[in-house]
């Protein structure tokens, strides 16, 4: 019978993969807590524009849960206003073309029916050089639009009250050594 005079082991370092799983850990879980806090609305759909991932603010802005609208086609959800869909569809292939949007103001519609502007900003993302799809960040800026358009109106008011009244109305306005001047036609 044979004895056994030693034994034969193969050792391998793993600690720089152990450190590689636990950064990655670590960034998955600083990305899920950016994603899921977010006060902002963050999206991504694939290239035939279905919903792969979108956070949770969206329950707040639009009053849908994620999961009423990951893994639907985008052009199904009915979440743009009739007047935003054409410009919100060539942004999306001008960023699945390469390019980024910084900053387009589409309306949105709210699972109550109500109108929600926001200002979206959209980039491709990669894998392995391959356009897969499109990143975006949509920020509510429904307060901000409604008092641009109440001081529009303001103005339209103001000047319409001045340009009737019988005196001469005379106004200057100094911005930045620029001298501004409104008459009305009295």
């Amino acid at each position: 019978a044979q004895k056994a005079v030693g034994i034969i082991s193969v050792s391998r370092d793993i600690t720089e993969r152990k450190r590689a799983e636990e950064a990655l850990r670590e960034s998955e879980e600083k990305f899920k807590l950016h994603f899921d806090n977010a006060s902002d609305v963050i999206y991504s759909i694939d290239s035939n524009f279905r919903v792969l991932d979108i956070s949770p603010s969206v329950e707040r802005i639009l009053g849908y849960k994620p999961d009423e609208l990951i893994g639907r086609p985008f052009q199904d959800l009915n979440l743009l206003a009739e007047d935003s869909l054409e410009p919100a569809f060539t942004d999306a292939i001008k960023v699945l073309s390469g390019e980024t949007i910084s900053s387009a103001i589409y309306e949105f519609v709210a699972k109550d029916g109500t109108s929600i502007f926001g200002e979206v900003s959209g980039a491709p993302f990669l894998k392995k050089s391959k356009i897969m799809g499109i990143v975006c960040i949509a920020r509510d800026i429904t307060d901000r639009k409604r008092a641009e358009e109440a001081l529009q109106a303001s103005e339209v008011s103001y000047r319409t009250f001045a340009e009737n009244l019988p005196g001469l109305v005379y106004r200057v306005f100094i911005l930045e050594n620029n001298r501004m001047h409104f008459f009305n036609d009295q």
